[in-house]
């Protein structure tokens, strides 16, 4: 019994982590993009 609940917790804990990670890197690509938009407006300008 003892053993399932930590490996669920742990496998709860990795698949959370994954989450963060995914989000993030997401998130750093959407700001990488807008960064890309803004440079591409600056030359147009």
């Amino acid at each position: 019994m003892d053993s399932l609940f930590k490996f669920l917790f742990f496998k709860k804990l990795k698949y959370e982590k994954h989450q963060f990670s995914t989000q993030r890197r997401h998130f750093l690509s959407i700001n990488q993009s807008n960064q890309f938009f803004k440079h591409d407006n600056y030359h147009q300008i």
